[in-house]
């Protein structure tokens, strides 16, 4: 567009237009380039919902197949357990990666509501188990599990989970045993 004139503003050169007719083909100018970022955006947001939805197709069939290697590793673990942990060992170690069981910390199971299980605790001289708050101590119940078991709707278990962990990932899968059992049932 020669015949432009040209300012200095903030150590760059702009063009000014010298007439209305000028500043109307600046406005079609600036939406030609308003068009072209939408359409450049339009074309990376579409690239992204595209990429998007393959990554996730993509991650389910590998969670998929994870999962059933996982189960599949586990059925053959239950069934040799017992020469798999002789000599008392947890897990088992190959070359690719090691499995096995670990015990998940104890912990309380209330089966009926806090309250109830409060009142209950106080009427058995078991209040020791109880906060001040009025909520079940469970830390004081692990700490005393033949007592706090004589409670109607408390019972002190422990979990076991089955673990795997590839050599070549750094992360670890553990999944409970309870629902790894549910799952080959």
């Amino acid at each position: 567009m020669a015949g432009r004139k040209t300012r200095k503003v903030k150590s760059q050169t702009i063009e000014v237009p010298e007439d209305l007719e000028e500043a109307a083909k600046f406005l079609a100018e600036i939406a030609r380039e308003q068009r072209e970022i939408e359409t450049v955006t339009n074309d990376l947001n579409e690239a992204v919902r595209t990429a998007q939805a393959r990554a996730i197709e993509k991650t389910q069939r590998c969670q998929g197949r994870l999962e059933a290697l996982l189960l599949g590793l586990f059925i053959f673990a239950e069934e040799h357990r017992e020469s798999l942990t002789a000599d008392g060992k947890k897990s088992v170690s190959l070359p690719t990666g090691t499995f096995g069981w670990r015990l998940a910390p104890m912990s309380v199971v209330l089966e009926k509501a806090e309250e109830e299980l409060v009142e209950a605790l106080e009427s058995m001289g078991l209040g020791r188990f109880v906060r001040v708050k009025k909520t079940v101590n469970k830390e004081a119940m692990l700490e005393e599990p033949d007592a706090a078991q004589q409670v109607a709707g408390v019972s002190i278990g422990q979990g076991e989970s089955f673990f795997v962990k590839p050599e070549e990932v750094k992360t670890q899968i553990t999944k409970r045993v309870v629902e790894l059992h549910a799952a080959v049932a």
